[in-house]
């Protein structure tokens, strides 16, 4: 007798599916704001360093912007921006979706405990990316948010597959 992969997996397979549609979403943000700006690969830096020192040395040794400000002032930044939103995602949604894999068919924690956990976590990354790095300079609640809620989740799984584990010893 065969078992199936969702008669394991519940839970799971749910939160990998919403966030499996946003990192779409993600991408075609990406792909975006590339053509947008003309920036084949990368998030426009080597671009904006050239047009930077170049307006630089055009202006007498005087750089356009503050060098402080510059990247901000960047054409370039909604790139970065949309870049480093997927990169995060990709950083973390990974890892917390094979945790959570794992904690349901170790059975090491009520369904309902890790729907709070992944639905905290999946809430947290549309957080951290719409309301946190597209917050003015990438400094938004959200990032706040998604971060705490992340961690939240990384805790939350792991400890508790932890605690199990040496209580099972």
């Amino acid at each position: 007798m065969t078992t199936s992969l969702f008669s394991l997996l519940r839970v799971t397979p749910f939160y990998a599916s919403i966030l499996g549609l946003y990192n779409v979403k993600l991408i075609i943000a990406i792909i975006r704001q590339r053509m947008r700006h003309s920036v084949s690969l990368g998030d426009g830096t080597a671009q904006f360093l050239i047009e930077y020192f170049d307006a630089k040395e055009a202006n007498g040794g005087v750089p356009p912007v503050p060098v402080e400000r510059a990247p901000f002032a960047s054409k370039y930044w909604n790139v970065t921006v949309a870049v480093r939103q997927h990169g995060n995602f990709i950083e973390n949604v990974p890892f917390v979706l094979v945790l959570g894999a794992l904690a349901e068919i170790a059975n090491v924690m009520p369904a309902k405990v890790l729907h709070a956990l992944l639905g905290a976590f999946t809430a947290g990354r549309l957080f951290h990316a719409e309301f946190g790095l597209n917050g003015q300079f990438g400094l938004g609640i959200g990032r706040r948010i998604g971060m705490i809620t992340t961690m939240a989740a990384y805790t939350g799984i792991a400890g508790t597959m932890l605690v199990r584990w040496i209580k099972a010893l």
